[in-house]
């Protein structure tokens, strides 16, 4: 593809919207399609774009989409293919010169009206979904072979990814640009990929809303499917194949750093593990699901996505944030009746929130307002009660504090903790200690399978609430025979042990790795002492209970990385952000499953 036949900057206001239209020998319908679709932009007043993809046309094509760029600069683009490469082709270079935050794709053929470009936006908005997609009305529409060809294809479609679509197969939708490029992101071969936007959208986690279009024959060219109607059913077939296998059998959880690292790829320089602890890894993997009783094998997909995404530089993972905040704010808003009220008591919708610049306007959510509203308005109407789990707090700053955390956060809390503590030169598999509570609160049979997943971890817990000079002593023993990779657990407790340590002979008589602190404030002292203990270096873990992990320190030890991956952590100042230098309160916004 050539690059677009203009300069993408510096060209006025920020656009809206970006009308992407593929064309295949549509010379005689390009001259229409930009007066209605101009005439779109004006009737919404609305700042947009009009992207025509010539896709390797043998008529005038080429030449008409010239003529409308002279005639509509800086708003009719062309893009031209030297050869056809089919519509998610054009979709594809439509996309990557689009500057709208809105994308909508319509055929060039007039058969849907571009007058409905409105009422998608309209639906967009209003109901706060990622997608809306215009499905083809019967009203006035030819009923010959082609109409029940694809009626059959859409019941497959609803039937082979459980689905529930009127028209499935209707390329005329409309989303935000990043949702577009997201979507266009399919791996496998395809002839008709664009047969599967919807099933893309379904299978990567999208919300979306259908309205009727009108649907008119096409008065001018010709299709072309026309003459190819029984050809392309076949291919389709297999199509439906290998979409099975991409978007229903090997299709990892829907998650918004997976998808935008396939736009941003980034090479993981992360250390290799040895051949041993890699097939420690792959057999604890194998038996995940049975020493769990929560989370799931999916927090493989979700570990080696934070491997690269650590990778990002900082203006990447800013854009990942500002991301996943909007999905975050429009599933708010549709779902959570609590959100919705305070967001209209602003006057706030979730196309005003585009980014951490805006989240001044986001109102505060304390913890007495969770307590309040926890079980009236604060949960998601879409929460699967079987898949979440109650955290408590112990309280230790006032009142516990009860929350949920659902499978997919906890599972991408596992993943997190796993890459925090390789950043200490762990690697999976290599024996630890943990100075922890290791089965406060749980039940019988959730003892069990804790106690089976240390393990098969190579995990050894001491139990931090009685430490008496003979357990002491037995904690040390233990250490000094174990030479662990890892000694982590409550920062006082570290402190205490290390102590008596110093009291005992200086140090540990054998090799330590590293220790990791946590759970409360470790001042410079305390990590003088541990580390002349234990003869290591002290990684400090920032945390609490009903998030846990927030940030670790790596080798560098020169402050704390935030899991940036799954919050945004502001320090406030009279509820605004406080300066360089100055001394403020933590501020969080969590990025939940739907994001």
């Amino acid at each position: 593809m050539s690059a677009a036949e203009q300069t993408r900057e510096g060209l006025g206001d920020p656009v809206e919207l970006s009308v992407i239209v593929p064309c295949l020998n549509e010379e005689g319908n390009i001259p229409e399609l930009c007066k209605r679709v101009l005439k779109v932009f004006e009737v919404g007043e609305l700042v947009g774009e009009l992207i025509l993809v010539d896709d390797g046309s043998d008529d005038g094509t080429a030449a008409a989409i010239r003529r409308q760029m002279d005639q509509a600069p800086a708003i009719v683009v062309g893009c031209f293919h030297d050869a056809n490469q089919g519509i998610a082709a054009a979709w594809r270079s439509g996309v990557a010169v689009a500057r709208g935050k809105l994308c909508a794709i319509i055929d060039a053929d007039l058969q849907y009206q571009p007058e409905d470009m409105l009422r998608l936006r309209a639906a967009l908005y209003d109901h706060s979904v990622d997608i809306v997609q215009g499905w083809r009305s019967a009203v006035g529409r030819n009923k010959g072979p082609r109409y029940y060809y694809s009626r059959g294809f859409n019941w497959l479609l609803n039937t082979v990814f459980s689905m529930k679509m009127r028209d499935n197969k209707s390329g005329y939708l409309m989303c935000a640009h990043e949702v577009l490029e997201d979507l266009l992101g399919y791996q496998g071969r395809y002839h008709y990929w664009q047969s599967f936007v919807m099933v893309a959208a379904q299978a990567k986690g999208y919300s979306y809303r259908q309205i009727e279009t009108l649907f008119q024959d096409r008065k001018q060219g010709t299709s072309f499917l026309d003459g190819r109607a029984l050809e392309a059913s076949a291919k389709s077939l297999v199509d439906v194949a290998q979409a099975a296998w991409e978007y229903r059998l090997a299709s990892p959880p829907a998650d918004a750093a997976t998808q935008f690292l396939q736009r941003h790829p980034v090479v993981d320089r992360s250390r290799p593990r040895s051949p041993a602890n890699e097939a420690y890894w792959r057999a604890y993997l194998g038996a995940f699901n049975q020493c769990h009783w929560m989370i799931t094998r999916d927090v493989e997909h979700y570990y080696e996505t934070l491997c690269r995404t650590q990778w990002l530089d900082g203006a990447a993972l800013r854009e990942l944030q500002d991301e996943k905040l909007r999905r975050l704010v429009r599933h708010a808003y549709r779902n959570v009746p609590y959100y919705r009220a305070r967001m209209q008591e602003r006057k706030l919708k979730p196309e005003d929130v585009r980014g951490q610049d805006d989240l001044h306007k986001l109102p505060f959510l304390t913890k007495a307002e969770v307590r309040q509203h926890l079980y009236f308005d604060i949960m998601s109407d879409t929460h699967d009660k079987s898949q979440v789990l109650e955290i408590t707090t112990s309280g230790s700053t006032g009142e516990p504090f009860v929350c949920y955390a659902d499978r997919a956060q906890l599972e991408f809390r596992w993943a997190a903790t796993l890459r925090a503590l390789e950043w200490t030169g762990y690697s999976f598999g290599d024996p630890s200690v943990r100075l922890w509570h290791q089965t406060l609160g749980l039940s019988s049979s959730q003892v069990l399978r804790e106690r089976i997943d240390a393990r098969l971890s190579n995990r050894h817990f001491v139990p931090i609430f009685e430490l008496s000079d003979a357990r002491l002593d037995e904690t040390v023993r233990l250490i000094e025979r174990l030479e662990p990779a890892l000694v982590d657990g409550y920062a006082e407790a570290l402190d205490f042990i290390a102590h008596h340590i110093r009291r005992s002979g200086g140090s540990v008589r054998t090799k330590v790795g590293a220790v990791m602190s946590s759970a409360q404030t470790l001042p410079a002292q305390s990590r003088q002492t541990i580390e002349e203990a234990f003869g290591c270096r002290v990684f400090d873990k920032y945390g609490a209970r009903e998030f846990s992990g927030i940030a670790y320190e790596c080798e560098q030890h020169a402050g704390h990385h935030v899991v940036a991956e799954g919050y945004i952590v502001e320090i406030l100042r009279d509820g605004k952000p406080a300066a360089p230098g100055e001394v403020g309160r933590r501020g969080l916004e969590l990025f939940a499953r739907q994001v």
